[in-house]
């Protein structure tokens, strides 16, 4: 569902559009609305058949940021982002989980090597942790006091590291083939995230760019 006609350039609506495992399957869901959607992967860049929705490639952390401050309007993004980049004004849209959904939950777990001599969170005592979301293992491990080193890498596939840098990992695990793939267990499932469609509360009062959303949030339908 497009929106009609076309917007001032100051008025379009800006989207955004995850980078990394959610990238392919939010193509999907746009092109499953009716979006037409040109994808150049090595430059970054997306376009949509739409004139008054200007969208931007970016990691789902940095999409919460860029919607809390204002930077882009709407962005497609996960719960447990949000939480990372502690963007607590944005606004929860609605869940893009729904009946024909391409996603399910995440799981965001700590994991370690199969072989490893960590069996309890007491274990991790002093250890080090590689994660792409150090502020939600900071404050997991505070929950439990214990006091370890966070190293934060946002590579493409941090379970490579343990075992040779880290001791352990927290990450994001849909599936789980990943982890058995380099050998780990779970050890501990710190919660569930949904992916989500979140917006800056000024973009929902702006008319224009609230009809322009009324048309991107019927992508969950």
């Amino acid at each position: 569902m497009r929106s009609q006609g076309n917007m001032p350039k100051r008025n379009r609506l800006k989207l955004g559009f995850p980078l990394g495992a959610l990238q392919d399957e939010a193509v999907e869901l746009f092109a499953t609305a009716g979006y037409r959607a040109q994808v150049d992967r090595k430059l970054q860049k997306i376009e949509i058949d739409d004139p008054n929705i200007t969208c931007l490639f970016a990691r789902p952390i940095a999409i919460a940021s860029m919607v809390e401050n204002g930077m882009l309007d709407i962005g497609i993004s996960t719960e447990a982002s949000v939480k990372e980049a502690k963007a607590s004004k944005v606004k929860h849209v609605c869940s893009l989980e729904y009946e024909k959904s391409l996603w399910g939950k995440t799981k965001i777990v700590l994991a370690v090597p199969k072989e490893s001599k960590i069996t309890s969170l007491r274990d991790l005592e002093g250890k080090k942790i590689i994660t792409r979301i150090p502020e939600i293992t900071k404050a997991f491990l505070q929950k439990y006091n214990i006091r370890a080193e966070v190293l934060y890498s946002d590579t493409l596939i941090n379970e490579s590291k343990v075992g040779v840098i880290a001791d352990a990992i927290v990450e994001f695990s849909r599936i789980g083939n990943v982890m058995a793939a380099y050998n780990l267990k779970v050890l501990k499932v710190l919660f569930e995230s949904s992916v989500v469609l979140i917006a800056n509360p000024k973009a929902l009062q702006d008319a224009a760019k609230k009809r322009t959303g009324g048309a991107v949030r019927a992508v969950r339908r």
